[in-house]
């Protein structure tokens, strides 16, 4: 294992009735990989003000990360995968395989760019569920994660909601995660209103920015603006 790709797991509370789940988690996440496609400005891992700029790309052994999964299956746990990008990782088919064979359920957040190519295998054998990845119409969500990406995404999210409808299937759900940050707090509502079909989104999230340093009382200011906004358009999320 890797000093910089992890695993996490969140442990049971204690019971007097199962002894099997006193000593397995009911959440296990794996950080695959350090690697990822993308320099988007506002990561905490690869972005502007990134941790792992300067590091050796590292990966967890596919060994560990299966025996994990399988050390852990018998109470079922919900399993998440990151990276970097998760779709990355060489074995990240034999990981959602082990985990969905297993009967336990996976989400899986992805910046997107590899959903085309993996449509296939992503019905095959689905995760539960994607968390793709952008922040608002093109011209923003492309100055914040890099030329091309909107339109790359959006094709793969396409892409990959044609084939499940075609094959009659239900998953992997597909859903969206939007960054706040100083650039895109703008154009929430408009992302949701004007720039998704609906029909194929399954769940959304809105998520704040993690910053690597003191946030100015201006930043400040549009974070909270952002958020009393969002409050009240809170109707976009039903």
């Amino acid at each position: 294992m890797s000093e910089t790709s992890t695993i996490t797991v969140v442990q049971r509370p204690k019971s007097n009735t199962n002894i099997l789940q006193n000593k397995l988690p009911v959440w296990v996440t794996l950080q695959l990989t350090d690697a990822c496609n993308l320099r988007c400005k506002m990561c905490y891992e690869w972005g502007e003000n990134g941790a792992y700029h300067g590091r050796k790309l590292s990966k967890l052994d596919k060994d560990v990360v299966l025996r994990v999964i399988d050390e852990c299956l018998p109470v079922k746990p919900y399993f998440a995968l990151f990276g970097g990008e998760p779709m990355m990782y060489p074995h990240f088919e034999d990981v959602v395989g082990r985990i969905r064979h297993g009967d336990a359920r996976v989400d899986v957040p992805t910046n997107g760019t590899f959903l085309k190519r993996k449509a296939e295998s992503l019905i095959e054998i689905p995760p539960n569920r994607l968390w793709v990845s952008l922040d608002g119409p093109e011209e923003i969500n492309d100055a914040q994660r890099g030329e091309n990406v909107y339109k790359k995404v959006q094709e793969g999210v396409e892409t990959l909601f044609d084939l499940r409808e075609t094959k009659g299937l239900k998953e992997p759900k597909i859903g969206y995660t939007f960054i706040v940050t100083p650039l895109t707090h703008l154009y929430i509502q408009g992302f949701f209103e004007n720039c998704l079909n609906l029909e194929m989104v399954d769940h959304i999230s809105i998520e704040f920015q993690t910053l690597q340093r003191p946030m100015s009382m201006k930043n400040i200011s549009i974070y909270l603006n952002a958020y009393l906004v969002f409050r009240k358009r809170r109707v976009l999320l039903a």
